[in-house]
């Protein structure tokens, strides 16, 4: 049996619920732990099971409650666009916005 990669990211507290309901499904599923980004949790399926199979065992009740997005791989954020704006950058913005609140004639 082949296996597909699937990581779900969401608010705290999904991974006991999503388990649960998953636990509970007729579908082959294993569980891990991606060990890299806090709020995601790592699982395979199998080949045959489509992606819309995988989340109809989890449930639209629980994917909104807890804001689920899945992915076949885990995304990390790009540190080095957390870069402040300079000061003259800061004036443009500033200017920018001023200019929006004008009175469109």
């Amino acid at each position: 049996m082949n296996w597909s990669t699937i990581y779900i990211t969401g608010k705290a507290g999904f991974e006991r619920e999503v388990q649960r309901k998953l636990d509970r499904a007729d579908i082959a599923v294993m569980n891990g732990t991606s060990g890299t980004v806090s709020g995601s949790r790592l699982y395979w399926i199998a080949e045959s099971v489509a992606l819309r199979e995988f989340k109809e065992a989890i449930g639209a009740d629980i994917i909104w409650k807890y804001r689920l997005q899945f992915s076949p791989v885990i995304e990390q954020p790009d540190t080095s666009l957390d870069v402040d704006f300079t000061e003259g950058e800061k004036k443009l913005i500033q200017d920018m916005e001023e200019r929006s609140r004008l009175p469109i004639l």
